[in-house]
């Protein structure tokens, strides 16, 4: 075996020890993991992959469906647990450090061990790949572009052309999964070719190749659906991608201080503990720009656009949330390796870099099961053993009346996840003459004479089952007809 292939056998078998270590520790936390599973289940259990659902009435468009069906494969093959549901993003965190490494031969050549390390071990790449949400996979169809676009751009001119089309397919299969973010990739590649400092020569053909690729990837199932539901065009471009630009309809951090908020450790806790070398990597970039003597090598103004272009639309939409800059630790740190000292590419071969990294290591698996400890009211597996202790069923619906609901509690009970937020007795009462055979009825004792008087008047009959202790005082019933 060649010194390379050891070498990147290495890195693949740490990348999922990594990736992998302590990933069913912590159960599902509601809201955002709980969403993504409980949908990916109802696909599973409808055999409807089109439509995604919450439960069997109510529709949830917030996002393509890729992440879905990702999640319900891994659900399909390897059971209802949290390792199932986690796997896909924990192995899109390992592609996604496999293709840092192979864009540094065209970025930062002789760094690519580098790249690799720094974006593996960097905090908030390490934290994301344990959560469940479309981020993640995103990341990894971002740099899987990215990729392509770099060896269309600077790799040998024999393979430029699948090279680019490959990147375009990547970035249909980004809009998949969550949509026009997915585009923020073409940013930094559109500004450095029309810059005129590279230009894809003579690939029209590959690029309308690629360009095909990408709608056939990104298109069918928009069409599907619009087809099915024509009201949903209007809620996908006014309700998914200009109210998340221009207003605060989603409550993520609107305004300035919701940017300083959402973003300030992103930008000094995530990239740790490489944050110093990245801030003076930066900064010796920008001066360089300035600087009228020395030009600037076309492939660290790739990597400058590359953060600051998709960062700045960012940091000017309305709807901020931390994870959506996950994509951007690829460039930034491939910028950390162009300026690292050349013996952290071999980390194998030093003792005193060997023993930094693998301290760091530790502390990274420390936090996951520092995470698993600390209290987590909305710990979806917490939740479903205390409920399970009272009320073992099996049930076949779980109702959540008048509280937030466990979503993610559909993966460890099994069951289909209802909430019921009645607006008047009316609603309550008509929701209680739908007949459903098993049904657990979830709520706080504020709400208990009140569901009490609506089933009184549906001729329904609650059995108490006990109280849940805990973050809540939830009380149990068991719905059943008289």
């Amino acid at each position: 075996m060649s010194a390379t292939v050891k070498r990147r056998s290495l890195l693949i078998g740490a990348l999922l020890v990594l990736s992998l270590a302590f990933t069913s520790l912590r159960g599902l936390w509601e809201p955002d993991e709980g969403r993504y599973v409980v949908v990916a289940c109802m696909m599973l259990d409808s055999g409807n992959f089109l439509e995604p659902k919450l439960n069997h009435e109510q529709p949830h468009w917030t996002k393509p469906p890729l992440t879905y069906w990702v999640l319900a494969g891994s659900i399909h093959a390897f059971g209802r647990n949290t390792m199932a549901a986690r796997l896909p993003i924990a192995l899109a965190f390992v592609f996604t450090v496999l293709a840092t490494h192979a864009i540094a031969r065209e970025l930062a050549p002789g760094r690519e061990m580098a790249a690799a390390i720094v974006q593996a071990t960097a905090l908030m790449p390490f934290a994301g790949s344990n959560v469940v949400t479309t981020d993640g996979l995103l990341a990894m169809f971002e740099t899987l572009a990215a990729l392509g676009f770099a060896r269309a751009l600077f790799g040998p001119a024999t393979s430029r052309g699948p090279w680019l089309a490959a990147g375009w397919v990547a970035v249909g299969f980004g809009f998949l999964t969550k949509g026009p973010p997915a585009l923020l990739v073409l940013l930094p590649v559109f500004a450095l070719r029309l810059s005129r400092v590279r230009r894809a020569k003579g690939l029209l053909a590959w690029e309308l190749a690629g360009l095909a690729g990408a709608l056939a990837v990104a298109l069918p199932w928009f069409l599907i659906v619009v087809h099915r539901h024509p009201d949903l065009l209007e809620y996908f471009l006014k309700d998914e991608v200009a109210a998340r630009i221009l207003s605060d309809q989603h409550h993520r951090n609107a305004g300035w201080l919701g940017a300083l908020k959402a973003y300030w450790g992103v930008v000094l806790l995530g990239p740790l503990p490489w944050t110093w070398p990245l801030l003076r990597s930066a900064a010796g970039r920008v001066r360089e720009l300035f600087k009228r003597e020395k030009r600037i090598e076309p492939e660290v103004l790739f990597l400058l656009l590359w953060v600051a272009l998709p960062g700045l639309v960012l940091l000017l939409s309305q709807s901020r949330q931390p994870l959506y800059a996950l994509p951007f630790f690829v460039p930034a740190s491939l910028l950390v390796a162009r300026v690292l000292h050349d013996g952290w590419n071999a980390p194998w071969g030093d003792s005193r870099r060997r023993l930094l990294l693998g301290g760091w290591l530790v502390v990274l698996l420390g936090l996951r099961v520092v995470a698993a400890t600390l209290p987590a009211d909305r710990d979806a597996e917490e939740f479903s053993r205390r409920v399970t202790a009272i009320a073992p069923g099996p049930w076949q619906e779980v109702v959540f009346f008048d509280t937030r609901p466990y979503f993610g509690a559909a993966l460890y009970l099994d069951v289909e996840i209802e909430p019921i937020f009645p607006g008047s007795e009316e609603e309550l009462i008509d929701e209680l003459r739908e007949v459903e055979p098993s049904r657990l009825l979830v709520l706080e004792e504020r709400s208990v004479e009140r569901l009490e008087r609506a089933a009184e008047a549906t001729g329904r009959r609650l059995r108490d089952l006990g109280s849940v202790s805990g973050w809540k005082d939830y009380r149990l019933f068991a719905d059943e007809p008289r």
